[in-house]
């Protein structure tokens, strides 16, 4: 998803960290922004995939205490639509 993002921020972090090394502390504050977004970052990506599982094992858990699965659901009751129509 964000990968693409993560990678950029990486070496842009290793770009202004070489910059500090060679230069003097000028770049601190650019370094500290790019730290904050890349773990900003990262932080979202850890909390989506944590609410997906969590949405997929109760999606699993509701289909067990249902009985039926929404497609099944919608198969089941097709055509008793078609021949009301």
């Amino acid at each position: 998803m964000e990968q693409v993002k993560l990678v950029r921020l990486e070496r842009a972090i290793e770009k202004v960290a070489i910059l500090i090394d060679q230069t003097g502390e000028d770049f601190w504050p650019i370094l500290e922004r790019l730290e904050a977004e890349r773990d900003a970052l990262i932080s979202r990506e850890v909390r989506l995939a944590k609410y997906l599982s969590q949405s997929a094992g109760s999606r699993g858990r509701q289909k067990r205490r249902n009985g039926r699965s929404l497609s099944s659901l919608v198969r089941r009751e097709t055509p008793l639509l078609k021949r009301e129509a």
